[in-house]
């Protein structure tokens, strides 16, 4: 009694590879939205290495620019008044992937929450 059958058969498994969605040949769209990642970025901050100078020319509810700035091999997120005088840094956690967006093209500006002395803080996020 030993029988089987006389049959014997390979289970091939395939994977599953239909795209989520269509994308047409040549482009390199991915199935999330990269843009996504950065619409979340917002956050206040307290600027870093301000300019007297230059905040002498903001007031509280100004916005002001978020840019990138070359620093000996890496960059830094600075915040720049409508003169184009660099008020001072952003240094907190979430500058880092505020970079990364910035460094995608994604524009950013800093609303002037309040300024009590030579303490400025701002609110980043993603320009309308």
């Amino acid at each position: 009694m030993g029988g089987g059958g006389g049959r014997s058969y390979t289970r091939v498994h395939k994977p599953y590879t239909s795209p989520l969605s269509e994308v047409p040949k040549g482009t390199t769209k991915s199935i999330f939205d990269e843009d996504d990642e950065c619409s979340k970025v917002s956050f206040s901050d307290t600027l870093q290495n301000i300019s007297l100078s230059a905040i002498s020319r903001i007031s509280k509810d100004d916005i002001l620019r978020v840019q990138l700035k070359p620093a000996g091999g890496s960059v830094t997120v600075v915040v720049i008044n409508d003169a184009g005088d660099i008020c001072g840094y952003l240094t907190s956690p979430q500058a880092v992937k505020l970079i990364e967006c910035l460094q995608k093209g994604i524009l950013y500006s800093a609303k002037v929450l309040g300024i009590s002395g030579s303490t400025i803080t701002v609110h980043v996020s993603k320009k309308k």
